[in-house]
């Protein structure tokens, strides 16, 4: 009763609230589960999008089609099948040209656009020129030496996809006040962190200077020329010393005359040269500045962390701030250990020197709030396993609160008026204005549905952004929201149409300011005479002033970014600065630069967008005329203008006969490398392929035949792999040798090595059961062992023959505040109830914590585990628990990292194993960064951080007959140096340890691992 009691609670938990599919799903980390897709398709492309998207597919389709014909003829390709686009609405992670599938997929929370679909083509485009024998997964062969600020810098160049304004405005932060990543840091975007949307603006604008300067039209030639000298047969020549051989800095040479690092010092050079002539730009200086608060600590609870962004911040501007400003007051969100609150900016003069805490505010609070005297109005989040995103809304007052109504979507703003209570909020494709009688709160009771009411939305292409508020004192002298000004956008293939909104809260309302002058509107705040407005340009930001009667006064072109205006009561402005690791928050009754007349401005844009404007126009004729170093004129602006907006909406221009309609199944093969493995006796060679994959990634199968040399081996394992559902389902079918064990001969005569022959098939099911937080997945394996490796007598003691067996894997993780506890569950049954041959379990439970603490300003790491494992069962295969005294993890660097441990000199003590059915190990380490950023790159390896880590593992394995097994434990301590390095995204580590067993001698060790690009087996 114990295993099936087991098998039910495993199988029960698989199968909670599983949904039939009734559309194929996507591969960006989650299954589909009840998500609905459809497809759009046309000769060039195939777009599969959530059916509650359908306007951004839309959109994606046409500007990938008008994208194309430039593109190809810029790059000098042509691709000749259909590309396949995958969208998602439900996730946000980074969207990727998948050089391996040979499709682009797009995580956008269904707002992705232009110019982000246009980035994924450039890199898919160019990639076309790395295509080989192998076909499109061939370009593995030569991305590793491509350098990933020209494979991103590239796209940028092409789609400036954060913005032009941005791309520049970071080109120009560091050339006035220097301080430029280093050439070696460029070689690495892919962590995650904020220097990934600097590194992407400086290549951008890197790159966009090489083919300014150095003709564009040579573009195809260059990439014809890496894609030679990236060939397998030129690699060797890449480590000759004082060769200075590598193939990009080689097609480099050709085409400038330069490599890329003496091509990055002179365009430092010449950007420096460029902007600080710029003297009609007033630059804020960080120097001349108190406060520079740098980036946030999270907001919400560790398990919700970002959950208060909405699909348009960009962490550029560090949304997660959420500034607030209230009776010239500025505040902002701190978060200090578990605590969460509301903090006054403080002033000294003109100059923000600090941080005051005013509120202490609910810990799960995320996103906007009100804060109105003594009354709090604030949201929480909540989610579900289809990662749809909902805000409950929340009163506080005198201490009590109560959960007053939940909405479906992210908020963007959230207000108080006279008598209602307003937000913004949008989910997928729509944004709309909604409000509440504040009388419907003051009940203080649940809120029905029908109280609340919203404004007509807008749809994807067009969006809504808050730009700023103007407020008035009520009867007791709180600021209350009188209008809400927000921005309109449209995407158009051109560019995109701005305008202003103001929104009466009382009358309901809505108005167009005009401004004739264009612009991009950022922000908006009101002063005691004025209003003023910051815009952005195609490569700067800049304030206009108005009068009262809305009328332009005066401009002041800024050199620095715009993050936000706040309102003062004075004549004064007051805003905050991006700067690089943060904001910096600046206040004056001065101009910051000479004041100017009001005059027409261009808006952000890119080259593609300048090429469908003028068709005819070249890579080349477009970079020497529309550039950042070169001002643009009068009749250049209006004449954009003018064609934008005569333009449709994006995603109108679609022929009407291409319409969305349920996604159709597509399977084909993706790739067939060579490989090598190793067996029992030595290397196998043969081939790991992807025979089979769907449009989707929703049915995989995977292939590795290999042959053993020295066996004579044949080894076949074939697997199949369904995401359709929310549980995924595996199918195994194998012919694989089979570790059993190393035993120890007689005294003298070493050790022998046992490995079965088996034959079978296992399927699998695994599910991630969101309302536990718990990772579940059960297998069953029926298979043939035949002994393969070892002596005869010992086989003849060992079972053998059909065996079948399940697994039960479950783990759980709980994120605090203070630190991360984890805990898991692994079973392997093999019982006499379906067993002829067999009879056994083996079950292993284990736990860690892991606690950051900060040591000398840096973060270090704390782990703390324990485990247990044990065999049981009258006949069973060997299934000896080994235990190693060496075990060691370097926290964050991945778990495929330290998987090889290899002996250097001394006894060998801590790699060997010792035997038994039972094991349980204690142990602790603490990792500390020594050199957190090397940003050193050596050949085509990116060193990213060294580490110390010291630990102490304490435990033994023992056989279930000995009493005192665990008690008398083998102690071990060490001291590693790991060294965590990227191969443009594939995580390797190497390092080097010292330690011993307790009372034996000291020895040497070395430490090698790395994450796989592709899952293999692991018997």
């Amino acid at each position: 009763m114990r295993v099936f009691g087991k098998l039910a609670f495993a199988f029960l938990l698989l199968q909670l609230s599983t949904p039939f599919a009734q559309a194929l799903p996507i591969g960006f980390g989650r299954n589909q589960g009840d998500l609905e897709y459809d497809e759009l398709k046309t000769s060039n492309f195939i777009v599969y999008h959530d059916r509650r998207a359908p306007a951004e597919a839309k959109a994606i389709l046409e500007a990938l089609e008008a994208g194309r014909p430039r593109l190809e003829q810029w790059l000098g390709v042509h691709r000749k099948k259909p590309l396949p686009v995958l969208m998602s609405s439900t996730t946000s992670n980074a969207s990727f040209a998948n050089f391996i599938t040979d499709a682009i997929e797009l995580q956008s929370l269904a707002r992705g656009g232009r110019d982000l679909a246009w980035h994924e083509y450039t890199h898919s485009t160019m990639y076309r020129h790395l295509d080989n024998v192998f076909g499109p997964a061939g370009s593995i062969i030569h991305l590793p030496w491509m350098p990933a600020w020209w494979i991103e810098g590239l796209a940028e160049a092409t789609s400036v996809s954060n913005g032009s304004d941005v791309q520049y405005g970071i080109e120009r932060y560091y050339a006035i006040n220097g301080g430029w990543p280093t050439y070696d840091k460029l070689h690495a975007l892919y962590d995650g962190s904020r220097f990934s949307t600097i590194g992407y603006g400086i290549s951008g604008a890197f790159v966009s200077y090489i083919l300014r300067k150095y003709d564009a039209d040579r573009l195809p030639a260059m990439l014809e020329s890496f894609y030679k000298y990236s060939m397998p047969w030129y690699w060797p020549w890449t480590f000759v010393p004082f060769s200075k051989f590598m193939p990009m800095d080689q097609a480099l040479t050709e085409w400038t005359g330069k490599s890329g690092a003496e091509l990055y010092e002179e365009y430092k050079i010449e950007a420096a040269k460029y902007w600080k002539t710029r003297t009609d730009l007033g630059f804020v200086s960080e120097t001349d500045n108190v406060l520079k608060l740098q980036n946030p600590a999270p907001i919400g609870p560790k398990t919700a962390f970002n959950h208060g962004l909405h699909a348009g911040q960009s962490i550029t501007f560090n949304s997660s701030y959420f500034f607030e400003d209230r009776n010239d007051e500025v505040f902002l969100l701190n978060r200090e250990g578990a605590n969460l609150y509301e903090a006054r900016i403080d002033w000294k003069n003109q100059a923000a020197v600090g941080t005051v805490n005013t509120q202490k505010l609910p810990d799960d609070l995320v996103g906007p709030r009100v804060v109105a005297g003594d009354t709090l109005y604030y949201m929480t989040h909540e989610s579900n396993s289809n990662i749809d995103i909902f805000r409950n809304f929340w009163i506080e007052k005198n201490h009590k609160k109560k959960k007053l109504f939940k909405r479906d979507g992210y908020i963007l703003e959230l207000m108080l008026s006279k008598d209602k209570l307003v937000w913004v909020e949008e989910k997928l494709e729509r944004q709309q204005v909604c409000y509440l009688a504040r009388s419907e709160i003051d009940l203080y009771k649940t809120v029905p549905p029908q109280a609340i009411k919203c404004m007509p939305p807008v749809i994807f292409p067009q969006s809504l952004a808050v730009l700023g508020e103007r407020t008035e004192k009520d009867a007791k002298g709180q600021a209350v929201l009188s209008q809400l000004w927000l921005r309109k956008s449209e995407e158009t293939l051109l560019g995109d149409q701005h305008s202003i909104l103001i929104v009466d809260p009382d009358t309901l309302t809505v108005k167009k300011f005009a401004d004739p002058l264009h612009g991009k509107p950022l922000s908006l705040a009101f002063t005691k005479s004025s209003m003023v407005i910051a815009y952005a340009d195609a490569n700067a930001h800049f304030l206009r002033r108005f009068d009262p009667s809305g009328h332009c006064v005066d401009e002041q072109l800024l050199g620095n970014m715009v993050d936000r205006l706040f309102n003062s009561s004075k004549d004064q402005i007051v805003m905050s600065l991006w700067r690089q690791e943060g904001v910096l928050l600046v206040r004056s009754n001065q101009s910051f630069t000479k004041r100017t007349l009001c005059r027409a401005h261009d808006e952000p844009t890119s080259p593609l967008q300048i090429a469908m404007r003028y068709p005819m126009a070249s890579l080349k004729d477009i970079l020497s005329q529309r550039n950042a170093w070169k001002a643009s004129t009068v009749s250049a602006i209006e004449s954009d203008t003018q064609k934008i907006a005569k333009q449709a909406p994006l995603g109108t221009g679609v022929d009407p006969s291409i319409q969305s309609k349920p996604s159709e199944f597509r399977a084909r093969p993706v790739f067939a490398f060579p490989w090598i493995g190793l067996d029992s006796k030595g290397y196998q060679y043969g081939s790991i392929a992807i025979p089979l994959m769907d449009h989707l990634q929703n049915e995989t199968v995977q292939l590795l035949a290999l042959y053993g040399v020295a066996s004579r081996y044949p080894d076949i394992e074939l697997n199949m792999t369904s995401n359709r559902f929310e549980t995924t389902f595996g199918l195994d079918l194998f012919r694989r040798q089979t570790w059993n064990g190393v035993y120890r001969r007689l005294e003298g005569t070493g050790t022998q090595v046992y490995y079965f022959d088996e034959r079978g098939a296992q399927i699998s099911a695994s599910r991630y059961i969101y309302s536990l937080n718990l990772s579940a997945r059960i297998s069953y394996k029926q298979s043939y062992l035949l002994p393969f490796l070892g002596e005869d007598a010992l086989w003849a003691q060992i079972a053998k023959g059909y065996i079948r067996e399940t697994t039960i894997n479950l783990s759980k993780q709980h994120p605090f505040y203070w630190g991360t506890l984890s805990y898991y569950l692994n079973s392997d049954l093999a019982t006499k109830f379906d067993n002829a041959n067999y009879d056994y379990e083996q079950t292993g439970v284990g736990t860690a914590v892991t606690i950051p603490l900060s040591l000398f300003g840096r973060v270090t790491t704390q782990n703390w585990g324990l485990s247990y494992s044990r065999d049981r069962g009258p006949r069973r295969k060997l299934l000896k628990e080994a235990y190693r005294p060496l075990y060691t993890y370097v926290p964050g660097s991945g778990g495929g990292l330290n998987s090889i441990n290899q002996p250097i000199f001394g006894p060998g003590a801590l790699t060997s194993a010792v035997y038994g059915d039972t094991q349980a190990r204690f142990n602790f380490s603490w990792t500390l960064p020594i050199m957190p950023d090397l940003a050193k790159l050596v050949h085509i390896v990116y060193l990213q951080r060294l580490d110390f880590t010291a630990y102490y593992n304490y435990g033994n394995a023992w056989f279930q007959t000995d009493p005192n097994g665990f008690g008398t434990g083998i102690k071990a301590h060490g001291y590693n140096l790991d060294l965590t390095a990227d191969v443009k995204g594939v995580k390797l580590n190497a390092g080097i340890g010292v330690g011993q067993v307790i009372g034996k001698k000291w020895e040497m060790y070395a430490l090698f691992g790395f994450d796989a690009l592709i899952a293999q087996g692991t018997h």
